[in-house]
This record gives C-alpha cells, sequence and structure tokens, in this order.
C-alpha cells in the first residue's frame, strides 16, 4: 500500500472546494442537514476567521497540530462559506456544527495525516520546526476569508516546517519521513501496516507494477511502465487506465456509451 500525503491532504479536505461568496447581509439560515446546519452569517468574514488564536511564542508542536488544524478550517468555512455549498460537505463528512465539522478533521489528522509523526520526530527521521508552523498558522489565521480555506497556504515557512531525513530505500512510518529528492517526488511506500520504504515516485516510461502505487500523481500503470492515461482507442486493462471519462472496452480505451469490460 502507498501513503501519499497530496492523497491524504485532499481526502481530508473535502471542505476545502468551498467558494467563499459572502451575501450582501447578515443573516441566519438553516439547511436540511442531519442534523440541521444552521449558519449565523452576522459572524461572517476576516473577524470571524481569526476568532481562532493564533499560536504563541511556543509554537505549533506535533502534538497540537491536529487540534489546530481542524479549528481553523472549520472557523474560516462557517465564517466564509455559503450554506448550500457548505451542506453538500456537511453531509458526506457528517458534521451538523462547527465543534463537531473540528473535531472529525482532528480526528482524522491524528488518525492518518500526523499518525506517528510524534514519534518520528523523536527518533529522528523529521526534524519539526514548531516555530515555523507557528508563524505558518498565524499567517494562515490573519488571512481570514482569502484562499486558501481547506489547506495550508503553499509558502515557504509552512512547506518547510517539516523535513524528512531518512534517505531513499530508508525505513520510514509516515509520510512525513522521506527525504526531498531534487526534481522528484517522494513517497513512503507500505508494503506491511505500520512500516514502509522511502521510494521515488516513478515518471513516464519508467517499469511499474500495478499494486505499489509506484506511479508520480496523475500516471497510470500500463503495460508495465509509467504513462499518461489512456485516450480513446489506446491499450487498456482496466477502467481505470483511461483518461477521465473513457472506460476500458475489449482491450481499448472507450467512451462511457460502449459496453463496459469488467474492472479490477
Amino acid at each position: 500500500m502507498t501513503r501519499r500525503l497530496e492523497v491524504v491532504w485532499a481526502a481530508l479536505m473535502l471542505l476545502g472546494a468551498c467558494r467563499s461568496t459572502p451575501p450582501a447581509e447578515p443573516q441566519v439560515r438553516e439547511v436540511a442537514t442531519d442534523p440541521p446546519l444552521r449558519i449565523d452569517f452576522g459572524r461572517r468574514g476576516e473577524a470571524a476567521a481569526k476568532e481562532v488564536p493564533p499560536p504563541g511564542a511556543a509554537g505549533v508542536p506535533p502534538e497540537a497540530f491536529c487540534s489546530l488544524y481542524g479549528r481553523v478550517i472549520c472557523r474560516k468555512l462557517f465564517a466564509c462559506v455559503e450554506p448550500e455549498a457548505l451542506a453538500v460537505d456537511a453531509g458526506s463528512v457528517g458534521f451538523g456544527d462547527e465543534p463537531t465539522c473540528a473535531a472529525k478533521l482532528e480526528a482524522g489528522c491524528r488518525g492518518f495525516l500526523l499518525s506517528g509523526v510524534e514519534a518520528s520526530v523523536a527518533e529522528g527521521r523529521v526534524g519539526w520546526d514548531a516555530a515555523g508552523f507557528g508563524r505558518c498558522f498565524s499567517g494562515w489565521i490573519a488571512q481570514g476569508c482569502a484562499p486558501p480555506l481547506g489547506d495550508l497556504p503553499d509558502e515557504v515557512v509552512c512547506r518547510g516546517s517539516s523535513v524528512g531525513r531518512v534517505a531513499t530505500g530508508g525505513r520510514c512510518t509516515t509520510a512525513f519521513d522521506c527525504a526531498d529528492v531534487e526534481g522528484r517526488q517522494v513517497v513512503c511506500a507500505f508494503s506491511q501496516v505500520g512500516e514502509g520504504v522511502c521510494e521515488v515516485y516513478k515518471e513516464v516510461g519508467e517499469p511499474c507494477a500495478v499494486e505499489r502505487g509506484e506511479c508520480r500523481p496523475g500516471l497510470v500503470c500500463r503495460g508495465a511502465r509509467c504513462q499518461d492515461p489512456g485516450q480513446t482507442g489506446e491499450v487498456c486493462g482496466f477502467d481505470e487506465d483511461c483518461a477521465e471519462g473513457l472506460r476500458c472496452v475489449e482491450a481499448a480505451c472507450q467512451p462511457p456509451s460502449a459496453p463496459a469490460r469488467l474492472g479490477r
């Protein structure tokens, strides 16, 4: 199994797709979710988003990251997002109010995204800059309703506040452990639960095994080599080998109107 950091973030941040479009006047609106979602638009905007206190001088150590992460995102969502858009995420992720939203994101973060990071920091596999993450979160909170709402800003202080120290081929337990390789993407590839090996994502034309998920995101393993997803008429083995909107029919990528071949 391959644990890819960008996939983890995307899975947690279904919430981040919402758009910030405040109504003309403050108002309270209720959306038919279960439980009902009631949003007070009088608390929208930058002032509301800034209600999460920024980190203090100690910054954000690993054990504090997930709690603050969930609170900041959910405060921004409930302050900045239209209820109809928020209701989509509320239904799919399963929250009906801001505290539940924050609790669910925190739990997901601790259970998957940052699972094992504290041990990696203690054992020297990850360098963690608590003060750097403090500056990262402070800047993100100060942005109010400006994007991004559902992920850390793509800034040097955020990207550089955790540094993997495990070289390619070394043992890893989290996606944070692996050291960067210039010009390539690195992944902690898991062959068993709890422990993996730092590997470089493979590029177009490089050999691959489907079950290992070795290809760079956006590529597929077709014919035992990493390739772009197949276009109409190109050889395939499964629906997943084909570009979006196509299916694998009789070993060739075809429009969905064609009879479907069985996938994996």
